[in-house]
């Protein structure tokens, strides 16, 4: 396209069709470039040592696991638990936090804030006691799939 000169109105040129897109695709599958980012809201996780973890924890506090697991901010202590959940699963299980966040369907700084209040919460004796026997239990599970 050449420059126009002083005065001169620029006249648009069509857009060629993009070769990736197929014209034929749901307006839907368009819009979200990264479909496969997060499931969606109420789904729970399908790795089974995700759902696992979120059972002890559920067993240990009472808290149902798809509360743990849900995507609610409300609550404080759950959203607490939902960070030990993830610390559990990357620790136990030594996932990456990346791939912890893409398993809880968070973001990978959500991951990396949970992993630093949980690690810094063990600072206390009675908390990093608490911890520890949810790690022994994680670990003594039997192994889920040959995934563990």
């Amino acid at each position: 396209m050449p420059i126009p000169h002083a005065g001169e109105v620029p006249v648009a040129q069509p857009v060629p069709p993009d070769p990736h897109v197929d014209p034929q695709a749901e307006p839907d599958a368009l819009l979200d470039p990264f479909p496969f980012r997060r499931p969606p809201p109420g789904e729970l996780p399908s790795d089974p040592r995700a759902r696992l973890v979120a059972d002890v924890l559920a067993y240990a506090t009472g808290v149902a696991a798809v509360d743990i697991l849900g995507r609610d901010r409300g609550n404080v202590g759950i959203a607490r638990l939902r960070h030990v959940a993830m610390y559990l699963f990357s620790t136990v299980y030594t996932v990456s936090t990346n791939n912890t966040a893409h398993v809880f369907g968070r973001d990978r700084t959500t991951a990396q804030y949970a992993m630093r209040k949980i690690e810094d919460a063990r600072e206390a004796p009675a908390f990093d006691q608490w911890v520890a026997s949810l790690e022994a239990t994680l670990i003594s599970a039997p192994n889920l799939g040959g995934r563990a």
